[in-house]
């Protein structure tokens, strides 16, 4: 099976002010036909200028917005594209592709491919990158580890065990301090630095997909196979809430950077907005008919973006 990976370059002024999203407001402002038969992932620049979108066909592609010109490729090697991210810095873009069960790490400035790391779990959540922009974390070769961009060859452990379908989410927290795993025998977070387990919060998480930390490092939010959006607090090692509404399992969730509101995508096709602190359903949206896979917030707030099995790319927004 074949994927695709494109790059689209967004116009923004990343000197404007945060205006927030509000989900109140939020409507659909654009979509892209990413030219594969489904969209696993998303992801926003740091800058907000680009967007990585993962699917169905191997060539690596990079848009300019302002002329749709395509001004770069790059091919993986082939098989599907499962996860995209980039560094916290944005200089560096990882591309998890299920072909080989391999991690590769593109260096952007010039284009060029700089590692390729064997032994990756083939997951939709299977990495994340450090906000300093210095390491990401992924689970290889049965461990979650850590791996330098100024050092790629080798990671270091700091969660062993774990079967290879068990990488269901990581995030890292806004200041770093912070990552917590999802997998099926458990959900925890660790201290990255000293690969000690802070926390334990849930003993088993059999078919949950992905996992985000709250802006103050506070509370995750995970989704489960039943179709509940559920929000966890770090410090009291207990579930806060359960968001209900899905009617199929939640394939992907993000915090917006605000802390207001909480971005869940499901097997429903559907992409839903809550409000954090009440877990409310405030919008809807009958987003990729047959499963919404993916999201990303842009990092000023601004932008939600969607990718799922019709093989589109969705834009929305509503800034207060």
């Amino acid at each position: 099976m074949k994927h695709a990976l494109l790059l689209l370059v967004l116009c923004a002024d990343v000197n404007a002010p945060v205006r927030g999203f509000d989900a109140a407001r939020a409507d659909l402002l654009g979509e892209i036909a990413a030219g594969s038969r489904r969209v696993f992932s998303v992801a926003v620049s740091p800058d907000g200028r680009t967007i990585a979108v993962g699917g169905e066909e191997r060539t690596v592609r990079l848009y300019a917005t302002a002329t749709r010109r395509e001004v770069r490729t790059f091919d993986t090697g082939g098989g599907s594209v499962y996860k995209v991210g980039f560094s916290g810095d944005g200089r560096h873009l990882i591309v998890l592709g299920v072909g080989g069960r391999n991690l590769h790490v593109f260096e952007l400035a010039e284009g060029r491919e700089v590692a390729t790391i064997q032994g990756a779990t083939a997951s939709l959540h299977g990495f994340a990158a450090s906000p300093d922009g210095r390491t990401f974390v992924a689970h290889v070769a049965g461990a979650y580890r850590t791996f330098d961009f100024a050092g790629l060859e080798t990671g270091r452990v700091f969660q062993e065990g774990g079967a290879a379908n068990s990488a269901l989410g990581v995030a890292w927290s806004k200041d770093g301090r912070q990552v917590a795993t999802l997998q099926q025998s458990g959900l925890r977070v660790w201290d990255p630095a000293g690969s000690r387990e802070l926390r334990s919060l849930a003993g088993e998480a059999r078919g949950f997909f992905g996992v985000a930390f709250s802006p103050d490092g506070r509370r995750l939010v995970t989704g489960s196979p039943s179709g509940a959006v559920q929000v966890w607090d770090i410090g009291a090692d207990r579930e806060a809430g359960a968001f209900n509404g899905h009617t199929g399992g939640v394939t992907a969730v993000e915090w917006s950077p605000d802390g207001r509101w909480i971005a869940s995508a499901g097997r429903d096709g559907s992409v839903r907005l809550w409000r954090a602190s009440e877990g409310a359903e405030v919008r809807r949206f009958e987003a990729h008919p047959g499963n919404a896979y993916a999201l990303s917030f842009s990092r000023d707030g601004r932008l939600l973006v969607s990718g799922g099995g019709d093989g589109k790319v969705k834009l929305w927004g509503g800034s207060r």
